[in-house]
């Protein structure tokens, strides 16, 4: 099969990607490369929200989108159907003479990533083929099984876990974001639009408050209905309020949530190298399922 490729168009493509990681999900899950969750959170914490150059989609003969390639820092990531894997090659084509086009003349870092699951031997044949290596680092991909009953939240005297209270709580969740994740670029833009994305739900936009009404740690479950499955992502803790089990608290009233809505599963991503969080993830009960290693070449 021939495919085409075009720059994304804001205007009408995003259903249309939303559509392919939720049919990547039903034939593959729980081993994807991303949720429509995920997609949500990306395009909305993008710091220029004008700029799609790095996105490219591919489209085959009868319309259908293939794949498409999103591109940032020094690393792509690509997403295809599971039966279009075909079109990797040229997306991962594309991708690099892309970052040679904006690398010549310059001197700047000519390490070139891709990503692959470690389940996944045909993305690695692919890097393989194309001089790419494994190097070391990596996401653990984490799941939760919702068959049973979730255990109970436990929190310090006078905490509560409760939904965003609305509008005039917006800028302490922002600076509660930045808190957790000093330094931090995330902005009152960067949550409104993360509160306009399709999958956004507002009683899934938790936090912990103090005693005194102080934000203290908070959680976005994004809930694919179509999947049932619901993904955490951000998660975080202002310094002052670690090691107190607020994260573990707030992470299993997620889940309780989501298992009310008839969700099947909770994923989480972590970065294998953040050894608090990798702890935290596994003494709430989620199982690492796979990994999502970094593949590196020179260009």
């Amino acid at each position: 099969m021939n495919y085409t490729s075009r720059p994304f168009d804001p205007k009408k493509d995003y259903p249309a990607m939303r559509k392919l990681l939720q049919a990547a999900y039903a034939i593959n899950g729980p081993l994807v490369y991303a949720t429509v969750g995920d997609l949500d959170w990306w395009r909305a914490e993008r710091d220029d929200p004008r700029d799609w150059s790095f996105l490219r989609l591919w489209w085959d003969e009868r319309g259908e989108l293939g794949g498409f390639a999103w591109q940032g820092g020094n690393q792509v990531d690509l997403f295809s159907h599971p039966t279009r894997r075909r079109v990797e090659a040229d997306m991962l084509a594309w991708s690099e003479q892309q970052q040679r086009e904006k690398l010549a003349g310059s001197n700047g870092q000519r390490a070139w990533r891709a990503w692959a699951l470690t389940s996944d031997s045909s993305r690695q044949t692919l890097l393989g083929r194309n001089g790419y290596q494994r190097a070391s680092d990596s996401f653990a991909f984490f799941n939760y099984p919702l068959e049973g009953e979730v255990p109970p939240t436990v929190l310090p005297d006078g905490f509560k876990i409760r939904p965003v209270a609305g509008k005039e709580e917006y800028k302490a969740r922002v600076e509660l974001h930045r808190q957790a994740f000093d330094p931090s670029r995330f902005t009152a833009a960067k949550y409104r639009a993360v509160r306009s994305q399709p999958t956004y739900r507002p009683d899934l936009d938790l936090v912990v408050a103090a005693p005194d009404g102080t934000l203290a740690a908070f959680a976005i479950l994004w809930f694919d209905e179509a999947n049932r499955i619901g993904e955490f992502e951000p998660v975080g803790c202002a310094p002052q309020f670690r090691r107190q089990g607020l994260t573990r608290a707030l992470l299993l009233e997620g889940l309780r949530r989501l298992r009310r809505l008839g969700g099947r599963f909770g994923h989480v991503y972590c970065d294998a190298s953040e050894e608090p969080a990798m702890k935290l993830y596994a003494s709430v009960g989620f199982r690492e399922v796979d990994r999502v290693m970094a593949w590196e070449k020179e260009l």
